[in-house]
């Protein structure tokens, strides 16, 4: 009988396990492909994700037929040395190597071996697959599933590419923040965040300055007199304070009169000698007749003038409490309502400082 007829059976065992080994490398090496190529799909934020698929299965096929001829499939010699090492003292891979041999001493080597073999079940060859594959291959394949779920995902709009993540934390990262500080100078305060951390080329938040009793706003370092501010565009650090100064004594806002002093002159106080009064009258007196006497307490109307808290008095001059306040008030109200470039809280914080100011 030919070698090749008896190491059919045992070849055949062989072969399978062969192909067991190349599919199981093959899955290895397509497995991979997938985790690759699905990754790449998610990153670039393709939108035909199955081409993973198409490709997972070329790598595989690809890769199951060049284990399988190049490494894995069993010739005669690698059937006779795994036979042999089933305990036949290297009887089936010498009567392989001198199966041409016609001496007697050949023929009954051949025949010894032919009897061994009889004794050998095909089935104690066991099939053999590396330990370390088995474990790799579940690994790699909830590797290549989970990156195959982010491309479809990534692909119908339910999450974000990995590419516009990655954009997203770039950005952030490069981002640069600057940080603005109001503070104040007198008796006053600033509301809301005295302190902002801003993104180069965004906006404060509002703040308003609130002088306290006895004391008025004047103005900001900048030279912006309104209380209410923001910064837009920023682009520095930035300190910006709030001056308060005391509403009686030599300020701006109650003229040049002292109570503190020996008295205020009549022709100082607002309505007196041409000086424009809250309804823009102008005031007669001299500051020596007795009619001007009136003036020297709160509500004097004399010559057409007033005297007010200093806190209601701008300019040393206009007072712009009263009527005047209220006509005032009511077309900025007007106006602010009309005006949609204005958001919200703004209009807010502009509304309060409307109900500040009148108090």
């Amino acid at each position: 009988m030919k070698t090749e007829e008896l190491l059919k059976k045992y070849r055949a065992r062989l072969t399978k396990e062969a192909i067991l080994k190349s599919l199981a490398f093959g899955l290895l090496i397509g497995l991979s492909a997938l985790v690759v190529s699905g990754f790449i799909v998610w990153m670039t934020g393709y939108k035909n994700y199955w081409i993973s698929f198409v490709v997972f299965a070329v790598v595989t096929a690809a890769a199951f037929a060049l284990f399988y001829f190049l490494k894995f499939k069993p010739n005669d010699y690698y059937v006779a040395r795994r036979v042999d090492a089933l305990g036949l003292e290297e009887r089936v891979i010498t009567m392989k190597e001198f199966q041409g041999e016609s001496d007697y001493i050949f023929e009954r080597q051949r025949e010894d071996a032919a009897s061994a073999l009889s004794k050998v079940s095909e089935t104690l060859l066991k099939i053999s697959i590396p330990l370390a594959l088995l474990i790799i291959l579940p690994v790699v394949f909830l590797l290549g599933t989970g990156t195959t779920v982010l491309s479809a995902l990534s692909a119908e709009g339910v999450i974000r590419s990995g590419g516009d993540i990655i954009r997203t934390v770039e950005e952030e990262r490069n981002k640069r923040f600057y940080e603005v500080t109001y503070v104040v100078e007198g008796n006053g305060i600033v509301i809301d965040e005295e302190i902002q951390i801003v993104e180069a080329g965004k906006n404060t938040n509002p703040v308003m300055a609130i002088a306290e009793d006895e004391w008025a706003f004047m103005m900001w370092s900048d030279g912006y007199e309104d209380p209410v501010r923001f910064e837009a565009n920023v682009f520095e650090n930035m300190k910006i304070i709030a001056y308060f100064v005391p509403a009686s004594g030599d300020s701006p806002f109650q003229g040049n009169g002292d109570k503190s002093k020996e008295g205020d002159q009549a022709g100082d106080r607002p309505g007196q000698n041409g000086k424009p009064g809250p309804n823009g009258m102008e005031g007669e007196g001299d500051g020596n007749s007795e009619s001007d006497d009136a003036n020297d307490q709160p509500g004097g109307n004399a010559g057409g003038g007033k005297y007010d808290p200093a806190n209601q008095i701008i300019d040393g001059q206009t007072y712009y409490g009263g009527d005047l306040y209220n006509e005032y008030n009511e077309k900025a109200a007007e106006a602010l309502s009309q005006d949609e470039s204005i958001d919200k809280e703004m209009k807010e914080y502009l509304e309060n400082y409307f109900k500040i100011i009148a108090e």
